[in-house]
């Protein structure tokens, strides 16, 4: 999902001078047989069950490490 990734990058890059704490990220896992839009499935940064962790999640992770320095 490297879209997700992206997104992220672009969305700390847009958002210089936002407090992190109100920056949250939707959907931490998966909705899987839960979502009732197929968008939905795929848009945690870990499957269902945290087994899978996707590039989005380490994006996220490093952006925030960023900005709190």
């Amino acid at each position: 999902m490297a879209h997700q990734a992206d997104f992220i990058s672009r969305f700390f890059d847009l958002t210089p001078s936002l407090d992190l704490d109100y920056v949250t990220w939707l959907f931490e896992h998966d909705w899987h047989d839960e979502a009732t839009v197929p968008a939905f499935v795929g848009i945690g940064l870990k499957n269902k069950v945290g087994t899978t962790v996707r590039l989005a999640a380490s994006r996220w992770s490093s952006e925030i490490l960023r900005r709190q320095r």
